[in-house]
């Protein structure tokens, strides 16, 4: 038994306006049983996706089409969370791990997919008529789903893009910190660490080994300005005196072409400008504090004997 045409293209339609998603029951609604359904999936044809089924040939976007099949299936109270919701909200991360914010009665669960169902309150936003979590609760959300390694790299990445500040994060989390509450305990250390006096983890471990130097004169988050005052670029650590630069790369990668185009320019400009520049990663400055100091001492002695 075929389906028929014009129930097919009315169910199709409804996909194309929902990002290719389409729910079991809205293609019922359109005139196709369960049955074909199956028929449909099993043929390729129709895809089964998240519980619900994505209709190929309909505009997609992953986020979104992730996003619409989510709240077909667990209903509108469920809000997409996650790196999801923080992408949809303009912060780039690759984290594919699938969360939903889902509070209330409890309804079943989707493969692949960690639904969160506490009554902490979170910010909901509606970006192109989807509900979500708004990024920052839904920074919250990722770091305590994933493994504590990926959690504090997440941190990082955000006070390092300025998308949260510590004293931010610190009252963010604040209500995540009863007993007994997912993550509780991440976030509080987290929220410790955080608030320590540097951007990152990164940046805390390259102020142990400055002070190893026995040098006054560096400066942490320093702002090299031009000279009107207007301000070139943020260092994240600096003896201006010699002008040496230290950049440091955090756990997770610069996100975005733009991103990357606008720090090779940056860079350039410091070195036309008559700055050493050294770049180390997190895992040297956790791993390797004695070679990152040497490289440092190198740097100064060079400079020093160069001036």
């Amino acid at each position: 038994m075929r389906v028929a045409p014009a129930a097919l293209t009315a169910a199709e339609r409804t996909a194309r306006q929902q990002w290719g998603a389409l729910s079991p029951a809205q293609a019922r609604e359109a005139g196709i049983s369960m049955h074909m359904q199956r028929r449909l999936c099993d043929s390729g044809q129709w895809r089964r996706h998240l519980g619900s089924m994505v209709v190929p040939g309909s505009r997609r976007s992953d986020d979104r089409t992730d996003a619409i099949a989510l709240s077909l299936r667990l209903g509108e109270r469920a809000a997409i969370s996650g790196a999801t919701a923080m992408r949809l909200g303009g912060w780039a991360v690759p984290d594919q791990e699938l969360i939903v914010w889902c509070p209330g009665p409890e309804r079943p669960g989707v493969g692949g997919v960690t639904i969160l169902r506490d009554d902490v309150e979170r910010s909901v936003v509606t970006p192109g008529g989807l509900r979500a979590v708004a990024r920052a609760d839904a920074l919250v959300d990722l770091i305590i789903v994933v493994d504590s390694f990926r959690g504090r790299a997440l941190l990082d990445h955000a006070l390092q893009r300025r998308w949260v500040t510590a004293e931010g994060w610190a009252q963010l989390v604040l209500p995540r910190l009863g007993h007994g509450r997912r993550g509780a305990a991440r976030l509080r250390t987290l929220a410790d660490s955080a608030l320590g006096g540097a951007h990152s983890e990164a940046e805390r471990g390259l102020q142990r080994i400055l002070g190893k130097t026995r040098l006054g004169g560096w400066r942490l988050n320093w702002v090299l300005r031009d000279g009107y005052g207007r301000p070139l670029a943020e260092l994240d650590a600096a003896l201006p005196e010699l002008k040496i630069c230290i950049e440091v790369d955090g756990l997770v990668a610069h996100s975005g072409r733009s991103q990357f185009e606008r720090d090779r320019r940056r860079q350039n400009a410091l070195i036309l400008d008559g700055w050493l520049i050294l770049r180390f990663t997190w895992k040297q400055l956790i791993e390797e504090p004695e070679r990152v100091l040497l490289e440092i001492l190198q740097a100064v002695a060079s400079r020093t004997q160069s001036a």
